[in-house]
């Protein structure tokens, strides 16, 4: 099966040139760009987004991959998930990425994130910049606009402004 153009390999491939490319822009100088096969050997978060990518895409490959993603890093992604920009993953573990999710652009997911459907089966939609912070949980038919950053802990079931910032309310 292809979808524009690539097969499941090569669109995942294509993946870890993005990947690379968004942690220059992180990181600037002190991130060095590899060839794709040894930056996926060194590097678990551009290891981890390769996985998940070829999870997304279902099929046989996709389920090799996903069982190497749970065990690997306690991550697992549905297929039929959205991943068309770039990941950055700085500790891929326990990341749950459900089957509707559309995530655009490049996204910071740390550890512990769930993204996923409400009781409705609705799933959200997350746009270029989004910094997603440690053990959040985004349900439901929500979006999270460019360059807003969802705090750790978060629980978020409505729409995030562009530049915003969701955050558990301190009690």
């Amino acid at each position: 099966m292809k979808i524009n153009g690539y097969n499941a390999l090569g669109f995942a491939l294509s993946g870890i040139e993005k990947d690379q490319d968004f942690m220059r822009r992180l990181f600037g100088t002190s991130f060095k760009k590899r060839s794709s096969i040894r930056a996926w050997l060194t590097n678990p978060s551009i290891r981890a987004a390769f996985l998940m990518r070829l999870s997304s895409w279902g099929g046989v490959i996709g389920i090799i991959a996903r069982q190497r993603l749970i065990s690997n890093f306690s991550c697992d992604v549905t297929p039929g998930a959205q991943i068309r920009g770039a990941l950055y993953l700085p500790h891929p573990v326990g990341i749950v990425i459900g089957s509707g999710t559309n995530l655009v652009g490049s996204i910071s997911i740390y550890q512990g994130v769930t993204i996923g459907s409400n009781k409705n089966g609705s799933y959200p939609t997350v746009h270029e910049g989004v910094r997603i912070f440690p053990n959040a949980l985004v349900i439901g038919n929500v979006t999270l606009h460019a360059d807003s950053t969802v705090g750790a802990g978060a629980f978020v079931s409505r729409d995030v402004a562009e530049r915003g910032l969701a955050r558990n309310s301190e009690t």
